[in-house]
């Protein structure tokens, strides 16, 4: 069984050792992990006959003449039997709205809020329109987004693991944030890829089977940290072998530096980046060793007889 202080202490001395390398890679690390989004709002068109926005009462060329506006409410009035017929010859064609039969004036009313309350052809047409190329471009920005995470930005985090876990023996340099480039490109990208998508899959299904999920696959960037050319399959058999029975512990673990994180927001962020990350950092990396040791587990790749033999 493995102790939060013990973690703690064992990383605050390989910092002492390391400080410069680790706040940088840590701050690497912070910005491959980051992300941001956006929006945009809608107005309705501006109606320079009234000085209002959207649609007007008369005179609106969207709804018609304001004299046909007259007569088809004389017109609706006179088939109810509000007025007579007489009335309905003397106000026909009229645009003295002030001498029309109140019933008019009512239909009148009724007409333009309802005009009002409705939308036009070209407004659906706008706000349609609008709502497609918003779609678009949110389905762009996440493709491109899973493009770049996945053949950037994973390769990238798997080179800070590589980095911090090394930190302990002070073989870490800042160079192995690039190493997963240049030793089994493909298979990290390949191995961390699947890694996204049964996180993202979990939590489609539910959101608590996906964060348990995310601290049992927890080991897989570390892993291949250590060996880029881990199978995935034996990746994801590691990393639930070394998480069993811990995964509380880690997310405990990661409770345990709210206090620091506070601190460091405090401080403007300056907390955060010159100790709160780094250390978090190397407290997760000794975290690895020790489930490593516990377990039993060396991702090394094994050198075969034959191998060993041809040294010889």
């Amino acid at each position: 069984m493995w102790q939060r202080s013990d973690l703690k202490e064992t990383a605050k001395e390989v910092l002492r050792r390391t400080y410069w390398m680790s706040v940088v890679v840590a701050l690497i690390f912070g910005f491959v992990g980051g992300g941001g989004g956006g929006g945009f709002s809608f107005r309705l068109p501006y109606n320079s006959s009234t000085g209002n926005h959207g649609s007007s009462s008369y005179g609106s060329s969207q709804y018609g003449s304001k004299q046909d506006i007259i007569n088809d409410a004389i017109e609706a009035a006179a088939n109810r039997g509000e007025i007579t017929e007489e009335e309905f010859n003397k106000y026909y064609n009229t645009d003295d709205l002030g001498s029309l039969p109140q019933a008019v004036k009512d239909e009148l009313h009724r007409a333009t809020d309802s005009a009002k309350s409705q939308m036009t052809e070209e407004e659906k047409m706008i706000i349609l329109s609008i709502a497609l190329f918003g779609l678009i471009i949110f389905l762009v920005a996440l493709i491109v987004g899973t493009i770049i995470s996945t053949f950037v930005l994973m390769p990238l985090q798997v080179g800070c693991y590589r980095y911090f876990i090394r930190a302990r023996n002070e073989e870490g340099k800042v160079d192995d944030v690039i190493f997963a480039f240049k030793d089994n490109y493909k298979n990290v990208v390949w191995v961390m890829f699947v890694r996204m998508m049964k996180l993202m899959g979990w939590y489609c299904l539910l959101f608590i089977p996906g964060v348990i999920k995310s601290y049992e696959y927890a080991m897989i960037p570390y892993l291949l940290a250590e060996n880029p050319a881990m199978s995935s399959e034996e990746a994801f058999e590691t990393t639930r072998k070394m998480m069993d029975g811990n995964k509380f512990d880690m997310f405990v673990l990661g409770l345990s530096f709210i206090g620091w994180a506070i601190l460091g927001v405090l401080t403007c962020g300056l907390g955060l980046v010159f100790y709160v990350n780094p250390y978090m950092r190397l407290t997760y990396a000794e975290l690895y060793h020790t489930l490593k040791d516990l377990n039993g587990v060396d991702p090394l790749p094994q050198q075969t007889d034959e191998i060993v033999e041809g040294v010889l």
